[in-house]
């Protein structure tokens, strides 16, 4: 599969800038364009700009917003952005099918205490194993993500085949009213609609899939090889920046909760009562690892990938 039938199949999706975009002429470099999205794992580019972080580390940066990492994905790819940020298992996925994108830094941690998503249930649902779901209707909000990864590495890991889970295609707010409805069994939430949905004794958590793949990182900042050869002052840079917000942001979380209820559009008090994610401020290969191999095992690569394969060269 060609560079060009990749985009088309599996990240194709419009370019809509979904939020804000800011300019800081700190460096008189071109601009550097970041793609970011809306998320707590996702949130070091939007602590930056608040903070003044890019000013301070001599970066001249387009800062853009996006719903998503699908037209993130894209826009690095295509060239319309320079930087992005995406699961390990997208940039994973990009490079099995020859497009040369390179991890540069890392962004949240994913683990048991806060995962990419929770399995939740009805209260008064008798689920409690993976054995229990099978032939069961499963909420998801889309394939191929770390929702589906951790799911069905559960399965595997409880000894049951994953092609017996059975996936329906929600949006994060239908999840709800179908499990009320009794239309799913079970569906993948994210903050802070999970912890809304536990308060107002709606559902409860099963907590087996945080605990199938150990402590990983669910986002990364990524580039082309291509830019990362041609930029490695800009590269060194921004890994730099993104080391500090997250040091800045792991240190004062009542103030980046604030920030993400703002860019968010959160209640501020709905925000400090969720659990919050860690950011890392060194790339390590074994947070990268564990996503790798488990995407192997359940079919999601074409081939195992090495977490080094990923990681820029310096």
């Amino acid at each position: 599969m060609n560079r060009r039938t990749w985009i088309n199949g599996a990240v194709a999706a419009p370019l809509v800038l979904a939020g804000q975009q800011a300019a800081f002429a700190q460096s008189t470099g071109p601009a550097v364009r970041i793609g970011d999205a809306m998320g707590d794992p996702y949130l070091q580019g939007f602590c930056a700009v608040d903070g003044g972080f890019f000013q301070k580390g001599g970066l001249n940066v387009d800062f853009q917003t996006f719903t998503s990492g699908t037209p993130i994905t894209q826009g690095v790819v295509t060239g319309n952005l320079d930087i992005g940020i995406a699961t390990p298992l997208a940039v994973a996925t990009a490079v099995t099918h020859g497009v040369p994108l390179v991890i540069i830094a890392p962004g949240g941690i994913n683990n048991a205490k806060v995962p990419s998503g929770y399995l939740i249930v009805a209260k008064s649902s008798t689920i409690q194993s993976a054995k229990d779901l099978v032939g069961k209707p499963i909420g998801l909000a889309s394939l191929r993500t770390l929702h589906e990864l951790t799911l069905l590495t559960w399965f595997q890991n409880s000894g049951v085949d994953p092609a017996k889970a059975k996936i329906i295609e929600l949006t994060f707010g239908e999840m709800g009213p179908a499990i009320e409805r009794g239309t799913i069994a079970a569906a993948m939430q994210v903050e802070p609609l999970a912890s809304g949905l536990v308060k107002a004794n709606a559902v409860r958590v099963v907590d087996g899939p945080n605990r199938a793949i150990p402590e990983f990182l669910g986002a990364t900042w990524f580039t082309t090889a291509d830019y990362a050869r041609k930029n490695p002052d800009v590269v060194r840079r921004f890994a730099a920046i993104m080391a500090a917000v997250s040091r800045w942001a792991n240190a004062h979380q009542r103030e980046s909760g604030d920030i993400l209820a703002r860019v968010g559009k959160m209640d501020p008090d709905v925000v400090r009562g969720m659990a919050r994610c860690q950011f890392a401020d060194v790339l390590r290969l074994a947070q990268i690892q564990p996503v790798l191999d488990a995407a192997t095992k359940v079919g999601f690569l074409s081939r195992h990938v090495a977490a080094s394969e990923l990681v820029v060269q310096s």
